[in-house]
């Protein structure tokens, strides 16, 4: 994150500040107003005026748990589904104090498949409709924290007989 902080009035001829993190084990602030993100935990950022004015702003922190891992589970405790049904699925993010907010997509013969391609179509809330059969899918759970996390389960959709 890059802090911007205006500074008034607009024509002051030194608009240069200084930033100082109050806990560097939490997040460190550069001399650009750069913010990054260390560990989790809330810290503060003061940022000074360097005209002489002696003003200066603080400004609070708060890092949270980004996911490690993801763990995804169906309602059947199975990885399989016959055609023309449905699969519940749900993500555990972790560690579980982490968002528990996650992104739903799947992949048909290596192919993304949007909301709906006449095949198959995934919800946000993590149900997978199977309109074919004989086939394989990946399921992708990626968690929208910021961390890059994802986990893949490849469902097996069968056809009746």
């Amino acid at each position: 994150m890059n802090l911007k902080i205006p500074v008034a009035p607009a024509n002051a001829s030194n608009k240069t500040c200084t930033y100082e993190s109050a806990n560097e084990a939490i997040a460190t602030v550069d001399a650009n107003g750069l913010v990054t993100a260390i560990a989790e935990g809330e810290t503060t950022v003061t940022v000074k005026s360097t005209d002489g004015s002696n003003k200066q702003a603080i400004l609070q922190i708060k890092v949270p748990t980004l996911a490690t891992s993801i763990e995804i589970t169906s309602e059947t405790g199975e990885f399989w589904v016959y055609e023309s049904r449905e699969l519940q699925l749900y993500a555990k993010v972790l560690p579980a104090n982490a968002s528990q907010k996650v992104k739903w997509s799947c992949k048909y013969s290596d192919q993304e498949i949007a909301e709906s391609n006449g095949n198959y179509a995934m919800e946000e809330n993590g149900l997978l409709h199977a309109y074919t059969d004989s086939s394989e899918i990946e399921v992708t759970a990626t968690a929208t924290d910021g961390s890059g996390v994802s986990k893949t389960v490849k469902i097996e959709v069968f056809g009746l007989k």
